[in-house]
């Protein structure tokens, strides 16, 4: 089980990815440097949300943290900001997920492996907008993220698992004012990256190609005088049976599948004296033997990705001690590593997570 407000810098990299990546503004206001491992975080986490299943796909933020000297600023960890779509697909949210955010930015020194680490602003990702700030990102900047030191990074998922970003820094008037050029973030092999849905974002991974050795040639055989009329009659004949029976089976499978309804995946989650409970139809059609998951749960405090095998699923259950009143669980099914189903599910009031 991992649990993330996703810290990375620290763990070993491949000898050819580099740790760090840069970006600065020509104007020279701004140098940010950013851990690959991070940025690769954020990124599957935007293309996975961007273009699910369950519900076609929607949009998140998320906070931005790490170190700061002067105007060089260093992203070393992330925090995704709760929302629970109630305004649409869109990131936007509610008055309660604004009090939601709010806890949380004002408790995120709560989390050990942010106690180090300074708030450097947030991000926000547009798969069904424009690659700029909406309307309500600059509402949302200006009462939360107000503070002149405070960056707003907005992304773009492309089609091939890679982002496109521009930066937002505020102006002498207070303004949130864009840089250039863009930020360009393709997809990487780090090795926090592997852990979590590797082909299904597009992650390259190594394959063994098997090679036989070629079969001797068959010896020919002399046909005798009536084999090709024979043969002829045996493969009508053997066609006729074969066609006769598929159109019977088809028929039979079209008339049960019409009479018997699917049974779907049913993803429900509760808490009761801090311990969350999170069930599942075992029985779903939607589990096969080769289907594998991952369970995503969010909630005001952390954030645990927990990736599930056979058995796991067929429990139809998991637990979680000491869950926020309030939050949301993802479970992603997965076969021969591509996503093949999605549902989402939430428990409490969002208001609850504040108190």
């Amino acid at each position: 089980m991992a649990s993330t407000a996703r810290v990375a810098g620290r763990s070993t990299t491949p000898a050819h990815t580099r740790q760090f990546g840069a970006w600065r503004e020509r104007s020279g206001r701004a140098s940010l440097e950013y851990s690959r491992a991070t940025l690769e975080e954020i990124r599957s986490t935007v293309v996975r949300a961007a273009f699910g299943i369950g519900r076609g796909g929607v949009e998140i933020a998320g906070l931005l943290f790490g170190t700061r000297l002067g105007s060089f600023l260093r992203i070393l960890g992330w925090l995704e900001i709760p929302c629970q779509h109630a305004l649409g697909p869109s990131f936007r949210l509610n008055e309660r997920d604004q009090e939601v955010l709010k806890f949380l930015i004002e408790n995120r020194n709560e989390r050990k492996e942010l106690q180090e680490l300074q708030l450097l602003g947030w991000f926000v990702a547009h798969s069904r907008h424009e690659l700029t700030l909406m309307p309500w990102d600059v509402e949302l900047a200006n009462r939360l993220f107000a503070d002149r030191d405070l960056l707003t990074l907005v992304l773009k998922p492309g089609r091939f698992g890679d982002l496109d970003g521009v930066l937002y820094q505020r102006n002498e008037n207070g303004e949130l004012a864009a840089g250039a050029p863009e930020i360009s973030i393709d997809p990487c092999p780090s090795a926090l990256a592997k852990s979590v849905l590797p082909a299904a974002l597009g992650i390259p991974q190594e394959t063994e190609v098997r090679r036989e050795p070629p079969r001797p040639a068959a010896k020919p055989r002399r046909a005798g005088r009536f084999t090709g009329a024979a043969l002829a009659i045996g493969i009508l004949l053997t066609s006729g049976l074969a066609g006769s029976s598929w159109l019977v089976w088809k028929s039979w499978r079209s008339l049960v599948l019409a009479s018997t309804p699917l049974r779907l995946l049913s993803l429900d989650a509760s808490v009761d004296g801090g311990q969350l409970s999170v069930h599942w139809n075992p029985a779903s059609d939607l589990l096969r033997s080769e289907t594998s998951g991952v369970l995503e749960i969010h909630d005001a405090r952390h954030t645990t990705v927990v990736e599930l095998g056979r058995e796991q699923l067929r429990s139809g259950n998991y637990y979680l001690e000491d869950a926020a009143p309030a939050g949301r669980v993802v479970l992603t099914l997965l076969e021969h590593d591509k996503v093949a189903a999605q549902e989402r599910a939430q428990w409490g009031p969002p208001a609850a997570a504040a108190q």
